[in-house]
C-alpha cells in the first residue's frame, strides 16, 4: 500500500502542490527555451521561413499545433514542481513545427547558416574541456570520470558542421542532424558510463544482504522505495 501510495498519490496528486523538493518559479522553463530550439532555432533559414510565413504547413495546422503547444506549456509552468524533462510531451509538436519551417522553402540557403549553431557546439566542446579539466569537482566527483574523448567529440561535431558547409537546403540540414546526433551520442555515453560506479545499488544491496545473514541489524535513513530489497534480494525488509 506504502507503494502504491508513492507512486500514484505522491508522484501525481503532490506534485500539483508546493510540497515537492522540485518546486520551482513560474518562469523556471523560460531559460530553458534556447536550448530547446538547439540546433535547428540558429539557423537563419529557420527565422526567415516562420517571418515570410514561407512553409509547407497551412494556417489550420499552425493553429493545431499552437492549441496542442501553448496550454501545455502554460500548465507545465503553473506546476509548482519542475524538472526539465517534463517537457518532453512538448517534443512532438515542436518536431512537427520545426520540420514544417526547415523543409517549407525550396530556395537555397546561405553557406553559412549552419555556422552558428555549430560555433555554439565548439565553445560548448572547450567549456566541457575546461571545466573537466581545470576545475575541483567537490560535491560532483564523477565528473572527474568523464573521459576527454567526450570534448574532443563535440568539438568535431561541431567543426564538422562548420565545414560540411552546403547551398542545398536538405543537405545542410542532414549535416546539421548528423552533427547533432554525434553531439548525442557522445555526451549520453560519456555521461552514462561516468557516474555508475556512484550510482549503482546492486553492490550495496548485496553487502547489505551479506550484513542481515549474518545478523547485523541494518537500517536506511529516508525512504529507499523498497529498492535494496528487491536487486540485494533481501529476506527481511530494510527499515528506514
Amino acid at each position: 500500500l506504502d507503494q502504491v501510495r508513492a507512486e500514484f498519490l505522491h508522484q501525481t496528486a503532490d506534485r500539483m502542490k508546493d510540497i515537492s523538493a522540485h518546486t520551482r518559479p513560474l518562469w523556471w522553463y523560460l531559460p530553458f527555451l534556447p536550448l530547446v530550439f538547439f540546433p535547428w532555432g540558429y539557423k537563419p533559414s529557420f527565422w526567415a521561413s516562420l517571418v515570410a510565413r514561407d512553409n509547407n504547413m497551412g494556417r489550420k495546422q499552425w493553429l493545431f499545433l499552437m492549441i496542442w503547444l501553448v496550454p501545455a506549456f502554460l500548465f507545465l509552468s503553473v506546476i509548482a514542481t519542475k524538472k526539465f524533462h517534463y517537457l518532453l510531451p512538448l517534443v512532438p509538436p515542436l518536431v512537427i513545427g520545426i520540420s514544417g519551417l526547415l523543409t517549407g522553402r525550396d530556395r537555397p540557403v546561405r553557406p553559412w547558416d549552419n555556422h552558428l549553431a555549430g560555433l555554439i557546439i565548439i565553445i560548448s566542446g572547450l567549456f566541457l574541456y575546461v571545466y573537466r579539466t581545470f576545475t575541483a569537482h567537490t560535491h560532483n566527483q564523477w565528473l572527474d570520470q568523464v573521459s576527454l574523448l567526450l570534448p574532443a567529440a563535440v568539438v568535431a561535431s561541431g567543426l564538422l558542421i562548420i565545414c560540411a558547409r552546403s547551398t542545398d537546403r536538405v543537405h545542410a540540414i542532414k549535416i546539421m542532424a548528423l552533427g547533432s546526433l554525434m553531439v548525442l551520442f557522445s555526451v549520453y555515453t560519456a555521461l552514462l558510463a561516468a557516474p555508475r560506479p556512484f550510482t549503482r545499488l546492486d553492490q550495496i544491496s548485496h553487502v547489505i544482504a551479506d550484513l542481515q545473514k549474518s545478523g547485523v541489524p541494518v537500517g536506511h535513513l529516508g525512504s529507499h522505495r523498497e529498492q535494496f530489497e528487491f536487486m540485494g534480494r533481501l529476506t527481511r525488509p530494510l527499515d528506514d
